[in-house]
Formats: C-alpha cells, sequence, structure tokens
C-alpha cells in the first residue's frame, strides 16, 4: 500500500474528477490511537516471535 504523505495543495489527480469528494486533510493521532498502536505492535512482535521459536524448536 502506497501513501502519499505529501502536502496536498490541491494539484493531486482525484481533485479534477467530477462528483468525487475533496480528500480530507488526515487528523493527527490522539494518544489513545498510539497506545492503540504500541500494544498492537507488542501483540503483533510477540505473536510472530513466539512462533518463529516454535518453529525452530520442532514445530507444534
Amino acid at each position: 500500500m502506497v501513501t502519499d504523505n505529501s502536502a496536498d495543495s490541491g494539484k493531486s489527480a482525484e481533485s479534477g474528477k467530477p462528483g468525487k469528494p475533496a480528500k480530507k486533510p488526515r487528523t493527527p493521532p490522539t494518544t489513545s490511537r498510539m497506545i492503540l498502536w504500541v500494544v498492537g505492535g507488542a501483540v503483533g512482535i510477540y505473536w510472530l516471535g513466539s512462533g518463529i521459536i516454535g518453529l525452530m524448536s520442532g514445530g507444534s
């Protein structure tokens, strides 16, 4: 997935199409959203690491 984080000054390809709503500016991340990302990342890293360790130690 490619995201365009550059400053959009209304010159994007989507702005010229009729009937398409204008792109909303991204809202800055809130504290609760950052906490969710950190917790989710930690759980994902733990899950990935435990899976790799489990595979290296002989599977199930």
